[in-house]
Protein backbone atom coordinates (compact mmCIF):
# COMPACT_ATOMS: atom_id res chain seq x y z
CA UNK A 1 0.00 0.00 0.00
CA UNK A 2 1.53 3.89 -0.71
CA UNK A 3 2.69 5.75 2.32
CA UNK A 4 2.17 9.53 1.75
CA UNK A 5 3.91 11.59 4.43
CA UNK A 6 2.61 15.61 4.81
CA UNK A 7 4.70 18.14 7.25
CA UNK A 8 2.91 20.41 8.79
CA UNK A 9 3.62 23.50 10.97
CA UNK A 10 2.57 23.84 14.44
CA UNK A 11 -0.45 25.76 13.95
CA UNK A 12 -1.73 23.63 10.86
CA UNK A 13 -1.54 20.90 12.80
CA UNK A 14 -3.37 22.75 15.72
CA UNK A 15 -6.37 23.05 13.43
CA UNK A 16 -5.87 19.62 11.54
CA UNK A 17 -6.34 18.17 15.31
CA UNK A 18 -9.45 20.39 15.95
CA UNK A 19 -11.00 19.75 12.62
CA UNK A 20 -11.17 16.23 13.53
CA UNK A 21 -11.97 16.30 16.76
CA UNK A 22 -15.03 18.31 16.19
CA UNK A 23 -16.08 15.49 13.72
CA UNK A 24 -15.26 12.86 16.22
CA UNK A 25 -12.90 11.00 14.09
CA UNK A 26 -9.06 10.34 13.70
CA UNK A 27 -6.91 12.75 12.14
CA UNK A 28 -6.04 10.31 8.78
CA UNK A 29 -9.75 9.59 8.27
CA UNK A 30 -10.74 13.14 8.59
CA UNK A 31 -7.80 14.29 6.10
CA UNK A 32 -9.18 11.12 3.55
CA UNK A 33 -12.65 12.64 3.76
CA UNK A 34 -11.40 16.14 3.22
CA UNK A 35 -9.21 14.57 -0.01
CA UNK A 36 -11.84 12.59 -1.09
CA UNK A 37 -14.74 15.12 -0.69
CA UNK A 38 -16.97 11.60 0.32
CA UNK A 39 -17.57 8.87 3.60
CA UNK A 40 -15.75 5.51 3.05
CA UNK A 41 -16.65 2.24 4.64
CA UNK A 42 -14.38 3.17 7.62
CA UNK A 43 -16.14 6.81 7.83
CA UNK A 44 -19.50 5.12 7.85
CA UNK A 45 -18.54 2.69 10.35
CA UNK A 46 -16.96 4.99 12.92
CA UNK A 47 -19.66 7.08 13.45
CA UNK A 48 -22.25 4.15 13.33
CA UNK A 49 -19.58 2.94 15.99
CA UNK A 50 -20.00 6.01 18.15
CA UNK A 51 -23.89 5.86 17.43
CA UNK A 52 -24.27 2.82 18.35
CA UNK A 53 -22.39 3.80 21.69
CA UNK A 54 -24.05 6.53 22.56
CA UNK A 55 -27.19 4.34 22.32
CA UNK A 56 -26.10 2.00 24.91
CA UNK A 57 -27.35 2.18 28.88
CA UNK A 58 -24.15 2.90 31.16
CA UNK A 59 -22.66 -0.11 32.14
CA UNK A 60 -22.80 -1.85 29.36
CA UNK A 61 -20.01 -4.41 28.47
CA UNK A 62 -19.28 -4.21 24.88
CA UNK A 63 -16.86 -5.55 22.20
CA UNK A 64 -17.31 -3.87 18.59
CA UNK A 65 -18.30 -7.06 17.02
CA UNK A 66 -20.83 -7.48 19.66
CA UNK A 67 -22.22 -4.04 19.30
CA UNK A 68 -22.33 -4.43 15.15
CA UNK A 69 -24.10 -7.70 15.77
CA UNK A 70 -25.38 -8.78 12.21
CA UNK A 71 -24.27 -5.73 10.55
CA UNK A 72 -20.43 -6.49 11.59
CA UNK A 73 -20.41 -7.09 7.68
CA UNK A 74 -17.90 -4.36 6.58
CA UNK A 75 -13.81 -5.59 5.47
CA UNK A 76 -11.63 -7.10 7.59
CA UNK A 77 -9.16 -4.08 6.53
CA UNK A 78 -11.78 -1.44 7.84
CA UNK A 79 -13.02 -3.62 11.09
CA UNK A 80 -9.00 -3.51 12.13
CA UNK A 81 -8.70 -0.37 11.38
CA UNK A 82 -12.04 0.65 13.24
CA UNK A 83 -11.04 -1.36 16.17
CA UNK A 84 -7.38 0.25 16.17
CA UNK A 85 -8.73 3.71 15.81
CA UNK A 86 -11.76 3.12 18.68
CA UNK A 87 -9.40 1.94 21.17
CA UNK A 88 -6.72 4.89 20.20
CA UNK A 89 -9.42 7.62 20.30
CA UNK A 90 -11.12 5.95 23.77
CA UNK A 91 -7.65 5.52 25.49
CA UNK A 92 -6.28 9.12 23.94
CA UNK A 93 -9.85 10.66 25.92
CA UNK A 94 -11.55 11.85 22.44
CA UNK A 95 -14.01 9.49 23.10
CA UNK A 96 -15.66 9.65 26.63
CA UNK A 97 -18.60 7.11 26.32
CA UNK A 98 -16.68 4.33 26.71
CA UNK A 99 -14.19 2.71 28.73
CA UNK A 100 -11.72 0.23 27.61
CA UNK A 101 -11.41 -2.88 29.73
CA UNK A 102 -8.88 -5.09 27.98
CA UNK A 103 -8.90 -8.27 25.94
CA UNK A 104 -10.60 -11.06 26.53
CA UNK A 105 -9.22 -14.72 26.36
CA UNK A 106 -10.15 -14.09 22.52
CA UNK A 107 -7.58 -11.49 22.39
CA UNK A 108 -10.55 -8.69 21.57
CA UNK A 109 -10.67 -5.42 23.77
CA UNK A 110 -13.26 -4.99 26.17
CA UNK A 111 -15.73 -2.24 26.65
CA UNK A 112 -17.88 -0.71 28.99
CA UNK A 113 -20.37 2.37 28.54
CA UNK A 114 -19.60 4.75 30.96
Amino acid sequence: MPNIQLSLNDSEHTILTAAAAKQGIPVVDYIRSRIFDEENEFTTAYAETLRRVEALPPGTKFNLKALFGTDWTMSRGTKLTLGKAFYDMVSGGAVTTAEARGKDSSNIMQYVRI
